[in-house]
């Protein structure tokens, strides 16, 4: 076989698999604008919970503490883009206006770092330098005791000049995991130890939390002391409107394609698709991104609608396994039981069939159950996002009831997916135990 020697001296076969591709053009002029990782310099159709944040976080700039705070909200309403931005303009501004006070804004995300050890190192990779974590002093990935990183990392955040904010994000599936023990653990770094034990009362609090969850009521799980810490400092992130998705989008898109590869029909598609079904905004991101990824594939210039489609079509088998596997522990097992029900063949759950089998699952797994209230909030938070339908039926002078019915076609697929969660790990040939609900 003909061979080559290209730059540096490496020989290659003549005829090579990627040669077609070198010169293949391109939507894109900067395809990471369409990435989760990016913070735009103006954050739009948030200015309220900004301001809310902002104003809580405002004694940073004196180099005092400031309350934790909750974000909470559906996935894709800003809340994790929100929280880098207000770091982003933190710093900035310490920078410019407000000389010898530093700041340490910290991004830990506890789907991956989900143990407490794994958050205490989370947290420790920004603050030791290469040569710290080459020379042993800096916590490593695993093999210290959480005592020896927690006494390393307040001592490492003890420097009077500095001010820090620690993001948790996905909190409340950390909490459900690792305990509230684990997170109490955490708020501690902002106490000193006084010379005689205990807490220094002299030393103020200079590290403060912002968390960041998809559901709330993990809160009222929670131990007294660690809730009282988290106050009532809560800024809630509803879910978009078409008009904002289409804000946003063309914003990226102006940044992201290049002149001429994108019209508003396509960005109006994207955005009144998502906002039908939750007005989740990574994933009208996402649909964006991936129809330049399928343009590009088959050589078309510009995107059009059909590509949009089918860009749709591909990530919505994925979304859905992704949307099951990012609720909180809670919202799997309400899903579960609706799962549940629809294989033991009730057609028409209502609210009280969907809550008894909860309570089953609930007493097998040994998770707190809410109360039926709560329960129908999530149900309906999960007919937003997709995953069920409910409906409103009225009976006349019977009254009016919630109809339930799991909105995925395959119960199976369903079921699979919340069995690979450590609490619903058990429930492979769990029968559900119904009376008989007349209708």
């Amino acid at each position: 076989m003909a061979s080559r020697t290209c730059q540096g001296g490496v020989t290659t076969p003549e005829s090579n698999i990627f040669e077609k591709y070198l010169n293949r053009g391109t939507v894109f002029q900067d395809k990471s604008v369409l990435t989760s990782s990016y913070v735009p310099p103006i954050l739009k159709h948030r200015d309220s919970q900004i301001n809310d944040i902002a104003n809580i976080l405002s004694p940073l700039l004196n180099g005092e503490g400031a309350s934790n705070v909750l974000l909470w909200g559906n996935t894709g309403t800003g809340k994790t883009v929100t929280a880098k931005y207000l770091g982003n303009q933190l710093k900035t501004i310490l920078e410019c206006e407000r000389e010898g006070i530093l700041i340490n804004y910290i991004y830990v995300n506890c789907q991956t770092a989900d143990t407490h050890y794994g958050v205490l190192y989370g947290i420790s990779t920004h603050l030791y330098s290469k040569e710290e974590v080459d020379t042993g002093i800096a916590p490593p990935p695993t093999g210290w005791s959480l005592d020896r990183v927690h006494q390393a990392l307040k001592k490492r955040l003890g420097d009077s000049k500095r001010v820090t904010v620690i993001i948790l994000d996905e909190m409340d599936m950390f909490i459900t995991k690792s305990g509230d023990d684990a997170l109490y653990s955490i708020m501690k770094l902002n106490e000193s130890d006084s010379p005689h034990g205990g807490k220094d009362i002299q030393s103020p609090p200079r590290v403060s939390i912002i968390g960041i969850a998809n559901d709330i009521s993990f809160v009222d799980l929670l131990d007294s002391r660690v809730k009282s810490r988290f106050s009532n400092e809560k800024v809630h992130f509803t879910p978009y409107i078409t008009d904002n998705l289409q804000d946003i989008l063309s914003q990226r898109a102006k940044l992201a394609f290049r002149e001429g590869a994108i019209d508003d029909s396509v960005i109006n598609l994207c955005a009144s698709t998502e906002a039908r079904v939750g007005g989740d905004a990574r994933k009208a991101i996402e649909i964006l991104r991936i129809s330049g990824e399928i343009a590009d594939r088959i050589g078309e210039k510009s995107i059009n609608t059909d590509i949009v489609k089918k860009a749709y079509n591909a990530i919505e088998r994925d979304y859905v396994t992704e949307s099951i596997r990012a609720l909180p522990a809670q919202s799997k097992h309400i899903l579960m039981s609706v799962a549940l029900n629809a294989e033991a063949g009730i057609e028409r759950q209502t609210t009280g069939d969907v809550y008894e089998t909860y309570q089953q699952l609930c007493r097998k797994t040994g998770l707190s159950p809410l109360s039926q209230r709560r329960v129908t909030d999530l149900i309906s938070e999960m007919d937003t996002q997709g995953l069920v339908n409910a409906r409103v039926r009225s009976f006349g002078r019977g009254g009016r009831t919630k109809e339930i019915a799991l909105a995925l076609p395959n119960i199976t697929n369903v079921k699979n997916v919340l069995e690979c969660d450590e609490f619903l790990s058990s429930m492979n040939g769990f029968k559900v135990k119904h009376q008989t609900t007349l209708v």
